[in-house]
């Protein structure tokens, strides 16, 4: 199973993801934009498209500390 993520603004999310995570891919309104964090896959698309809930995703880091930090860095 994909997790998938609905936000308000999907382009931002998928900035944010990629500057604080590290990860790969690009925002597409529709379909739902496909990133990889490491190996892992996840899907983004504008709470229009499905409704937003609260949602926590879990991922592997080799180094959770620098990737802390980058996320605060990058203000998430």
């Amino acid at each position: 199973m994909t997790p998938s993520i609905a936000s308000a603004d999907a382009g931002v999310l998928v900035r944010l993801v990629k500057l604080a995570f590290g990860a790969t891919g690009d925002h597409r309104p529709h379909p739902p934009a496909s990133l990889h964090i490491g190996d892992r896959k996840v899907m983004t698309s504008d709470s229009e498209t499905c409704r937003a809930r609260t949602a926590f995703l879990y991922t592997y880091a080799p180094d959770p500390d620098q990737m802390h930090r980058r996320a605060v860095a990058t203000g998430a």
